[in-house]
């Protein structure tokens, strides 16, 4: 579980499809247990499609926000960023792919060591 009573920071993975979030790793051990936040959509990307008179709409492709705006830590003082980021199943720690486009089936995520992200839809997968 999230409040696991192990210290410091932990690696987690959600499953979209399944809706579950599990801990993957705990990176590092510190003083207070961590409790993850579920971070709430910030932007809704709108598939391009057609309405029920068959007039076609564009959409809107593109989600943008920040996934640490709504996290805390009990250290004063002490800074938060996004060590890594990939798409799939990771095995282990993650510290690559912050600021690169990751490619998934459909749309293209850049998450940035700051936390702000964007998403473009692929309108043609989608």
């Amino acid at each position: 579980t999230a409040d696991d009573g192990v210290s410091g920071r932990e690696l987690y993975a959600h499953d979209p499809v399944t809706g579950t979030t599990t801990r993957v790793e705990d990176i590092a051990s510190g003083p207070t247990a961590s409790t993850p936040t579920l971070l709430t959509a910030i932007s809704d990307i709108i598939e391009a499609g057609s309405r029920a008179d068959g007039t076609p709409f564009p959409g809107d492709p593109l989600a943008t926000g920040n996934v640490l705006t709504n996290d805390t830590d009990a250290d004063t003082g002490d800074t938060k960023e996004v060590v890594g980021v990939a798409a799939g199943t990771v095995g282990g720690p993650l510290a690559a792919g912050v600021g690169d486009p990751i490619v998934g089936t459909y749309g293209t995520l850049v998450l940035d060591a700051d936390g702000v992200f964007n998403y473009t839809l692929d309108n043609v997968e989608a």
